[in-house]
């Protein structure tokens, strides 16, 4: 295998003061906690405390709401109040979202414990974390029993299946792509990995083990069935989890002397003697790949069409299809196990769909998914102004540049990864820090962001997901390199062939276009920086002293030396305004895009009333001549936190431009 860049992340790199330190404070002291908030108040867990009471469909036990949870209905399905309607439904995906949250929790605690300033919120998340864990783990403990057909579902874990269903996977009487079963397993395996990296606690990487062992056997026994997910984020996840296991035998040998013959299971478990068989975690991984779009020996050979990436197999498809959470989740997780196991047909096939999505399906915005019917991929330049663009196909979007970059070592991953955070996802949170937009359309009319969405509150623990692991984006490394990928403020501790290498960066972007970094280490090795698409030029400093350097053939500005000591490194980028075009796409034919740094830019009705115009309805013509200036106003918004509030600047376009003929300043 080839010398490929690895992500340096949660252990190695840590926030320093600017932009991104702001935001995610707030997400730790805020919207973390926020998000627990609504899991309760939405009766979330109590699924788990009836598995724990044994309580079952199949056994003809269930209590009243059984499998239900409290969602906004009526009036205030899309706004989430909690003084609003809210009626008792189904979610078979809700507990997939409780672990993801989970896992962004997980991710809070390893990066800010130590932090001087979020260290005690961090803790507090996970004493209330541990809370709800005793919850999970004593449901998971009853898992223990049979399927309608008398089948052994011993470690299956799905609540809401287990209080709704009489049978599991493929066999539930809702469907597959209905239950939700495997994006549940998934997340579930995310939580456990996750949690444990960060406490040690292995209970819910026990319950995440059992379920794995029971599909092994559900896949691979006697009267097995080729199972694919119908809901993707299981692939990766049970990549992690093999390499967990490959790589520390001795927490293989802790699990198993732990949990062998655990207290309170059932001793008729078939796992009540723990052996984990983490050698063919690998074979469902590919199996999870290479058998979509193959029927033979499914349940009823059943398929789930293009909707859920199963009409074709996966080197056939040469098209992003279907519904793109989904959709951007398997492509995430080929690019990461071609990675991981050097396989050309993989990464031939992430490229291929990669080349599609960027060229053909992405919205300025990074937004992908422009069908409302099906949350989909709409097909060649089908980018409607009111388009979909869900919150959470854009997070899926993000994981797939970043697995990109490890893969290819190319900035146009990084470019696109930078689109995501800053125009894809950053929107979806208010500055309340706990409202949250489902979808992104480029146009919208009177859209407010729910705080707690009666479609599904999935986006909370997705946006969640990715900030609560943002250090993992910035910088890669392999041998003899390193990449800065993102400018933002941080520390980053590496090892490379000559030994270790410490980089403290300071960054004013997004708002201004310079970073500093002061690199300390001794030896040889190359120093990358990303040119960002949106810049015009860039200057170097090394030293004091200036140095020319022009982007290589991956986009980076390289920077060859042999490093003694401390040293400083100063990069400056051009930055203008950029009028932005796509005219393949018949929508953005005769229309222009203005772009300032990372951010694509928004004129809104509410900042230009030009006597009671809706834009929305009027005829805007920004002239190619049209002059255009850019101020900084530093106390523009506010980002909310439990107690009071951190100022946020911003850059204001301000654009000549004709509405409805008239001539106007157009504040963007």
């Amino acid at each position: 295998m080839e010398d490929r860049y690895a992500r340096a992340g949660i252990g190695n790199v840590v926030l320093n003061d600017g932009f991104w330190k702001d935001t995610l404070t707030q997400y730790v002291t805020r919207t973390a906690g926020y998000v627990y908030d609504m899991f309760d108040y939405s009766r979330s867990f109590d699924n788990f405390d009836r598995v724990a009471a044994g309580e079952r469909k199949v056994l003809g036990n269930t209590s009243e709401h059984a499998g239900e949870i409290l969602i906004p209905s009526g009036d205030n399905r899309l706004i989430g109040s909690k003084d609003g309607e809210w009626s008792w439904g189904n979610e078979p995906w809700r507990e997939g979202l409780i672990y993801e949250e989970y896992r962004a929790v997980s991710d809070i605690i390893s990066v800010y414990s130590g932090d001087p300033e979020l260290g005690d919120t961090a803790q507090e998340l996970k004493a209330r974390t541990e809370d709800y864990i005793d919850r999970i783990y004593a449901a998971a403990l009853t898992t223990t029993g049979e399927d309608r057909n008398g089948r052994r579902i011993d470690g299956y874990f799905s609540t809401f299946a287990l209080l709704t269903q009489t049978g599991v996977i493929d066999e539930t009487e809702g469907g597959h792509i209905w239950t939700h079963d495997l994006y549940n397993y998934g997340c579930l395996v995310e939580a456990g990995v996750s949690w444990y990296r960060a406490t040690g606690d292995m209970r819910l990487l026990f319950a995440a083990t059992r379920f794995t062992e029971f599909i092994i056997d559900y896949m691979y026994g006697d009267d097995g069935y080729d199972v694919v997910p119908s809901h993707q984020i299981a692939e990766e996840a049970l990549l992690d989890l093999y390499d967990l296991y490959k790589n520390d035998p001795e927490l293989v040998r802790r699990m198993e002397e732990t949990f062998d013959s655990a207290e309170g299971l059932d001793a008729a478990d078939r796992y009540y003697r723990l052996e984990i068989r983490w050698e063919q975690y690998i074979d469902i991984v590919r199996d999870w790949i290479e058998k979509r779009g193959v029927y033979d020996g499914r349940y009823q050979s059943i398929s789930y069409g293009d909707y859920a990436q199963d009409h074709a197999t996966f080197d056939k498809q040469t098209t992003a299809a279907g519904h793109s959470v989904r959709a951007n989740l398997w492509y995430s997780a080929i690019a990461a196990a071609g990675n991981y196991l050097d396989d050309r047909e993989y990464i031939s096939a992430a490229n291929t769909i990669w080349n599609d999505i960027v060229g053909k399906q992405m919205y300025i915005t990074g937004g992908t998914g422009s069908v409302h019917a099906s949350e989909s991929y709409g097909g060649d330049y089908y980018l409607p102004h009111d388009g979909y663009c869900e919150t959470c196909a854009s997070v899926g979007m993000a994981f797939f540049a970043g697995n990109m970059s490890e893969l290819f070592g190319q900035a146009e991953y990084a470019d696109v990864l930078e689109t995501q955070l800053y125009n894809g996802i950053l929107g979806c949170l208010g500055m309340d820090g706990c409202s949250f937009y489902y979808q992104n359309p480029l146009t919208s009319d009177a859209y407010q962001r729910p705080y707690w969405s009666g479609a599904t509150p999935c986006c909370p623990p997705m946006y969640m997901k990715i900030f609560a692991n943002l250090v993992s984006y910035i910088y890669m490394s392999n041998g003899d390199s390193v990449i800065v990928d993102q400018y933002i403020s941080s520390t980053a501790d590496l090892t490379l062939d000559i030994g270790p290498v410490e980089i403290i960066q300071y960054s004013n972007l997004p708002d201004g276009n310079r970073a500093a970094l002061e690199v300390t280490a001794n030896g040889a090795f190359t120093l990358r920086l990303r040119m960002p698409s949106w810049a015009s030029s860039a200057s170097v400093t090394v030293g004091g002293v200036a140095v020319s350097v022009s982007p290589d053939a991956d986009g980076y500005l390289s920077i060859e030396r042999v490093w003694n000591g401390k040293t400083q490194v100063e990069v400056t980028f051009g930055k203008e305004v950029i009028r932005v075009y796509q005219d393949e796409a018949a929508a953005n034919r005769n229309q222009v895009a203005l772009q300032y740094g990372p951010f694509i830019y928004c004129a809104e009705t509410d900042d230009n009333l030009f006597e009671g115009e809706d834009l929305l309805e009027s005829v805007v013509i920004i002239p190619e001549t049209a002059r255009v200036s850019v101020s900084y106003e530093p106390d523009l918004f506010a980002l909310e936190l439990n107690e009071g509030q951190i100022a946020r600047g911003a850059n204001v376009l301000r654009v000549q431009a004709s509405v409805d003929g008239e001539e106007r300043t157009l504040t963007m």
